[in-house]
């Protein structure tokens, strides 16, 4: 039972400081890099956006869940398959967890034609190709050195918005839909035009067809959720080791051999 109690603590919390982002119905690209080594990147909604590793680009366990990667500022970057599920038209969102490790611009993420979210002089900044043209914003708060932020873009033909860590930044209105070229994307670049090389740490990279808030994430399992999920993987993880402990006890049994499980119950 103590054993129990232990492995549940620990499992809540695991769960408490892992935040990674998950596919839902409006998720059309999703790259946790969490792949840890290797060069490829690969879309966890299954769409076929995936991507391989250009110029050195280091895996770090300096992330905010598992894996993330590391940008030199020099050449990193990772060069994204374009697919038709990128090309969302009336809602978007561009989001990022990012750790800077230099006050250089940097491009997060990048298609020229039709989004980007990047930082520059300090801030967020962001901006969608629509029917009447570009349409660019610059954040207010400023994003500091060595430290995790979650930035995110959005659009929903009302109004283009900028979020730093799900507190709405900046907001400008605007009433169009996103035009699309045939450009692919860019995790840690942008060209042309926006080739800027990003500087630290990128994590969790999600495109969406809906604009989001933090209020329209999927809700999270309460702690008595977790719980009581956790509590029944333990006891069927027990059911499990009895059944083992049966099956060794015949075979030794059958063998001669002296058998004693060794589990406290």
């Amino acid at each position: 039972m103590k054993n129990k109690a232990i492995l549940i603590i620990f499992s809540i919390f695991l769960i408490s400081f892992v935040s990674a982002l998950s596919v839902d119905n409006n998720t059309v690209a999703l790259w946790n890099l969490d792949e840890g080594s290797g060069i490829n990147v690969i879309d966890a909604t299954g769409n076929g956006n995936d991507g391989t590793i250009e110029g050195g680009a280091n895996w770090t366990t300096d992330s905010v869940s598992g894996f993330a990667l590391e940008f030199d500022g020099v050449n990193d970057n990772v060069p994204i398959i374009k697919t038709s599920s990128l090309d969302v038209t009336n809602e978007m969102t561009l989001e990022a967890s990012v750790k800077r490790k230099s006050n250089t611009d940097g491009m997060v993420f990048s298609r020229n034609g039709p989004y980007y979210l990047t930082v520059r002089n300090n801030l967020i900044s962001g901006g969608v190709m629509t029917t009447t043209g570009w349409i660019e914003i610059f954040g207010v708060t400023p994003i500091e050195q060595n430290i995790w932020y979650n930035l995110k873009l959005t659009y929903d033909e009302t109004s283009l918005n900028l979020y730093v860590n799900d507190v709405l930044d900046v907001s400008v209105p605007r009433t169009s839909s996103i035009t699309h070229a045939s450009q692919r994307g860019y995790i840690g670049y942008g060209e042309p035009g926006q080739n800027q090389y990003f500087t630290g740490i990128i994590d969790e990279v999600r495109i969406s067809n809906i604009a989001r808030t933090n209020s329209t994430e999927p809700p999270q399992p309460t702690l008595e959720e977790r719980v009581t999920a956790l509590e029944e993987k333990v006891n069927e993880l027990e059911n499990r080791t009895s059944i083992l402990e049966v099956i060794v006890k015949k075979i030794a049994e059958f063998l001669g051999f002296p058998f004693e499980p060794t589990r406290n119950h």
